[in-house]
């Protein structure tokens, strides 16, 4: 796998693909792209990753990497709700044994006991091998619209172990404005108000912390003094895609099919579209 991608199960699926998609095309914004996806434009979306070479990347998401029915799927202990229909997920009867973080055989890790063949105990192992394998290896962070991301205790500590071993860190939030609206929520952040989909999850974690309140600080100080800054920091290339983005859903809204075509044919003239995103870069280097 190239990237790990941190997300939240109570994102609307749309979005955390739509996130991987964003990264993929090398924007740091997916609102548009959800937009897209809402449109059935999948067809145009494949071919811009053609063009980039990168419809073989390979994005590690735990929601199928790891057998959910050797685990979480039998229960829902906090009555969380699906984010489209607004009704409890249910729980499912496949039968399948459960491995839980202690359950024999175990290997012993630091005075704990814990089991080999469960699935969700060795995220810490797991993404060092692979930053181990690949030099590239890197961590796409797909922020949900309400920030919830940051109340799940094991995205919180994917983030805070990838900063540790040094990966890339790449957030993907719908919006500047989005990220505006929750800012002030991320310096309130505590890992020991976090939950999990089981509470040995959350143990686990804390287990892993010597002192929850320099872990705290040390998230905040990632998030509103590194990562965050970073993302906001955009160079021009970026901000002149956001325009474009922009001036392509303001032309699909006046009724111009063609709006998210390519407009790069040598045999066609510069497009309207194109003329402006000229004009605004001439604009920002003069600015």
């Amino acid at each position: 796998a190239s990237k790990m991608v941190t997300h939240n199960w109570a994102n609307l699926f749309r979005d955390l693909i739509a996130a991987v998609l964003a990264d993929a095309l090398g924007s740091a914004e997916f609102g548009d792209i959800a937009e897209l996806l809402d449109r059935n434009q999948i067809g145009k979306i494949r071919v811009w990753l053609q063009d980039l070479g990168k419809l073989h990347d390979t994005y590690w998401i735990c929601a199928f990497a790891v057998n959910q029915h050797s685990v979480i799927c039998g229960g829902n202990p906090y009555g969380d709700k699906d984010p489209v229909l607004n009704i409890e997920h249910p729980t499912c009867s496949c039968g399948l044994d459960k491995k839980w973080n202690t359950m024999p055989p175990t290997i012993k890790v630091d005075e704990t006991e814990l089991s080999i063949p469960c699935e969700v105990n060795k995220f810490d192992d797991m993404m060092k091998l692979l930053a181990a394998s690949d030099p590239n290896f890197e961590q796409v962070v797909a922020i949900d619209s309400e920030f919830n991301l940051f109340t799940r205790a094991w995205c919180v500590a994917e983030l805070v172990a990838a900063h540790e071993m040094g990966l890339r860190q790449n957030l993907k939030l719908q919006s500047q404005a989005n990220l505006q609206d929750y800012e002030d929520t991320l310096k309130k952040l505590d890992i020991r108000k976090m939950q999990a989909s089981r509470k040995e999850d959350v143990d686990e974690i804390l287990r892993k912390i010597d002192s929850p309140e320099d872990f705290n600080e040390e998230l905040r100080n990632l998030l509103l003094n590194d990562l965050i800054p970073a993302w906001k920091n955009i160079d021009t290339s970026v901000q002149v895609e956001r325009i474009d983005w922009a001036l392509r859903r303001a032309m699909l809204q006046a009724g111009e099919p063609d709006a998210w075509e390519p407009s790069s044919a040598p045999e066609a003239g510069p497009s309207l579209l194109t003329m402006a995103l000229r004009f605004v870069q001439g604009w920002m280097a003069l600015s």
